[in-house]
């Protein structure tokens, strides 16, 4: 268990550097272990931005450039891999 923390900190910490913190494993979880991934959000913004940060986890990792990495990542929503919602 991973937690993330915005407020009376000194530095917020938030889900996005979470994911770049664990990205390794996440692609690992994403490309070979059969996992599914939740990204919730109570706004669409907040939603994105993890989704990007795991984009460029892909562009990293596969040398892919930014829509090859995008395109990539998508193709894991369609399949119900990546989920994401609005609360």
């Amino acid at each position: 268990l991973d937690v993330a923390f915005k407020g009376e900190y000194e530095q917020s910490i938030y889900v996005q550097h979470k994911v770049r913190e664990h990205r390794h494993q996440l692609y690992n979880w994403l490309t070979q272990d059969d996992a599914t991934i939740y990204i919730c959000a109570d706004n669409e913004r907040k939603v994105l931005i993890v989704y990007i940060a795991i984009v460029r986890i892909f562009a990293e990792i596969e040398d892919l450039r930014p829509p090859e990495a995008e395109a990539r990542v998508e193709a894991l929503k369609e399949a119900g891999i990546i989920r994401t919602t609005i609360y």
